[in-house]
């Protein structure tokens, strides 16, 4: 029997863009993010700088200016709740 699992790679219509890590303020290494779609790729992006909100100068930053701006409006057409929701995640808030 065999248990692994096997995932299927992204397709050509996957989202991709190009992401700088910084670890102590200096560039740490580029790669390329992807995901199978723009909003699922914001979201693992706002995952990975959320996780390290408390270290400072580690952070990942869109190294293309227009994705910078569309995460951005993306973030922003986000509601209140949905944004309080993806930061505090399954925390409990007092």
């Amino acid at each position: 029997m065999n248990n692994q699992v096997n995932t299927p790679p992204l397709n050509e219509s996957a989202y991709k863009a190009k992401v700088v890590e910084y670890d102590n303020f200096a560039v740490k290494r580029e790669f390329v993010a992807e995901a199978p779609t723009k909003e699922e790729l914001f979201r693992k992006f706002y995952e990975w700088n959320r996780t390290l909100r408390y270290c400072n100068g580690y952070y990942f930053k869109f190294l293309d200016e227009n994705v910078k701006a569309e995460y951005h409006e993306w973030y922003e057409s986000l509601s209140e709740m949905t944004r309080f929701d993806m930061y505090y995640g399954d925390g409990i808030v007092d």
